[in-house]
């Protein structure tokens, strides 16, 4: 037993110089409970939650070594639940409580397109018709189908008329959660518009729209000096302006797994400091050798500190997306290490980034941008630490291919996990098409950009957008070229949902852990992989609103009629891992025992059932006999699951929503 307990604390105490990444890692672990709790913390349970964290603050340095980790991590924990707590109320706003149309007024703060290509824009200081103050959502986002002003739009005082609609919950239960990533923006209503919008007046610019016009005035620019079939891309490269980038080019970019480009990455901000530093360290070595006592490396250190100045400038421009703001942090520290001659390239600047970013917005834990780009980023400083000893300096001339195939396939290996779990599919061809791409963006598109911006000042723009122009043709040809193949992805089922956050926790393990129990991750990780690929997708689901009703069949997901709810069929089919035409699908529908009645015409109308049926309604129906019945008319369970036994009977059900679980978003 001595032995034992011996041995259990020589292996936590190894984990002592890791304390700071799994002080994170709780951090993050406080975000996830958080979410998960049934209900919100008040304002006054959250600052009971702080006294507690300052209480165990105050006894960590009386505490013994274990004890005392244990207690710091504990600190994450709870740090990381009132962080979540505070953002969640901070941002609390109205929620449009029942669909309206009528006028619309307010002010552009946001554009962007939808998923079906139409441009889109968010407005706040909003008027809705008639409807109070109280009730009236902060902030609104309607897609566009009429005509739209020429110009600048943030900014602009707008009105139309426009449909919208409370935010809706998952498509399906443990479905990606729409509700709670809108809550965090601040809007109350969605819905689209098919007049035409006027425009009113034009706001005086305030702190935070001058960011926003200075991105979309940065994007028009680029577009201007772009050919009509790279600029879109150019402007999402450069300005993070995805409204003018064709769905055609977004779809390719997918299949051949490129889309991890338009994320503006650390690309163009490390380019910039990289730039910074080498020429102001060679020309002091240079130009004044003795400058070689005086550490010409720190004074091009702290040159490229005050560059970052101009980095913060583009990270604003840029709309500050998750992988440029890890970019500016991971970018800071790297320069603050080299004057105080710590180690550059270290993972303590990773889980700095994560901590500051989960501090600002706990949300962004869930988002695709958030997963992909750490993960990425902690493979990629592992692998290099590992690759620097293993290759000698005198094999420098190697290397340059090598790192290009291992860091396409690390950062490919480490994201298809994400990827695969967030988009439904695994691009098949994507280390061949990063092969063919990465070495482009790196070396012509990404430097072309930034002579670009340097250059705008004297109207001498145009010579870098020719790199960026020609680079950008050959990325689009590649990714065309590889997503025309017929298996360039495949599409797979959605995972459990605590596929991602295992599967998480785990592999920070495996990379993370001092000591040969590190390996003990694997069969967990292989397992997890297992229950995945033999999960069982359910045999129903039933739409929010009661508008569709999708049954699992052999030929995939069949539907009870060929038009209406197209967005919620087309997750259903993706996160069935089987795409399909869905006037085909609806041909499939035999199944007698399964009745929807969602017409009007059919109001009143007598259903008579057996106890077998399953009827699924949203108007008012007479209904006889012992049928299991599903009224979504009157239901507040929003999409349901359904799983069903051999003999047809309804074995699980299944809710997105549930009496148990209230948060401020669902209500």
């Amino acid at each position: 037993m001595v032995k034992t307990s011996l041995s259990v604390s020589k292996v936590f105490l190894a984990q002592r110089d890791q304390m700071f990444h799994w002080f994170t890692v709780c951090f993050g672990g406080g975000i996830g409970v958080y979410f998960l709790l049934p209900r919100d913390l008040s304002w006054f349970e959250i600052c009971v939650l702080g006294l507690c964290c300052a209480v165990v603050l105050l006894l960590i340095a009386s505490l013994p070594v274990i004890s005392q980790m244990c207690a710091t991590l504990l600190l994450a924990f709870l740090l990381g639940i009132c962080a979540a707590g505070v953002r969640t109320l901070s941002v609390a706003a109205p929620i449009l409580g029942w669909p309206y149309y009528g006028d619309v007024q307010g002010r552009i703060v946001a554009v962007d397109r939808s998923a079906n290509d139409a441009l889109r824009i968010t407005l706040e200081q909003v008027s809705l018709g008639k409807i109070s103050k109280a009730r009236t959502p902060k902030r609104v986002r309607i897609a566009l189908y009429g005509a739209i002003p020429q110009g600048v739009l943030i900014g602009r005082l707008i009105q139309t008329e426009a449909f919208l609609m409370p935010p809706q919950g998952p498509a399906e239960p443990d479905g990606f959660d729409f509700q709670r990533y809108i809550w965090f923006q601040q809007i109350g209503a969605v819905g689209y518009t098919k007049k035409d919008i006027v425009a009113t007046g034009l706001d005086p610019p305030w702190f935070s729209l001058f960011w926003a016009q200075r991105q979309e005035r940065f994007s028009q620019m680029i577009r201007s000096n772009m050919p009509d079939d790279t600029g879109g891309l150019a402007a999402a490269l450069m300005s993070g302006d995805r409204s003018y980038l064709p769905k055609p080019v977004i779809e390719d970019l997918r299949r051949s797994n490129l889309a991890h480009l338009l994320a503006i990455s650390g690309l163009h901000m490390g380019l910039l400091t990289t730039v910074v530093f080498g020429f102001v360290r060679t020309s002091l070595s240079l130009f004044w050798p003795n400058m070689v006592r005086m550490n010409a490396k720190k004074c091009a250190a702290l040159v490229a500190l005050v560059a970052l100045v101009f980095a913060a400038v583009y990270l604003m421009i840029s709309g500050a997306s998750i992988s440029t703001q890890r970019s500016f942090i991971m970018v800071t520290v790297m320069l603050g290490a080299v004057l105080i001659d710590r180690q550059v390239m270290s993972l303590r600047m990773v889980s700095f980034a994560a901590l500051i970013i989960l501090t600002m917005r706990p949300e962004s834990l869930f988002g695709p941008g958030f997963q992909m780009s750490f993960s990425a980023t902690i493979a990629l400083v592992i692998t290099f630490k590992k690759f620097n000893s293993v290759f000698p300096h005198r094999w420098t001339w190697i290397k340059a291919p090598v790192v290009l195939f291992i860091s396409s396939f690390i950062a490919g290996a480490a994201t298809a996990p994400y990827s695969a779990a967030h988009f439904n599919q695994i691009s098949q061809l994507g280390l061949i098409a990063n092969l063919l791409s990465v070495p482009v963006m790196s070396a012509l598109v990404a430097p072309c950009a930034l002579i670009a911006v340097l250059l705008s000042g004297f109207g001498l723009e145009w010579i870098g957008f020719w790199g960026v122009d020609l680079g950008l043709k050959w990325i689009i040809s590649v990714a065309q070229y590889v997503a025309s193949f017929d298996h360039a992805t495949r599409s797979i089922q959605m995972p459990p949902w605590y596929f991602v956050p295992a599967f998480s926790v785990l592999m920070i393990v495996l990379l993370m852990w001092r000591g040969r129990t590190r390996f003990l991750s694997l069969p967990l990780l292989l397992m997890l992989f297992v229950q995945w690929n033999s999960g069982h997708r359910p045999d129903i689901l039933i739409e929010g609103n009661g508008e569709l009703v999708g049954l699992w069949s052999d030929e995939g997901r069949v539907f009870s009629k060929p038009k209406g709810a197209g967005f919620v069929a087309d997750i259903w089919m993706e996160n069935d891992g089987k795409v399909w035409p869905r006037t085909q699908s609806f041909q499939y529908w035999t199944d007698d025992t399964i009745r929807h009645f969602w017409s009007k015409r059919d109001a009143g109308k007598t259903v008579v059932c057996s106890e077998k049926d399953i009827i699924v309604h949203k108007i008012d129906l007479i209904i006889e006999g012992p049928c299991k019945v599903f009224d979504m008319q009157r239901s507040e369970t929003g999409s349901i699951a359904l799983w069903l036994n051999e003999n047809g009977r309804i074995e699980t059900i299944k809710t997105a929503k549930s009496e148990n679980y209230q948060r401020l978003w669902t209500r």
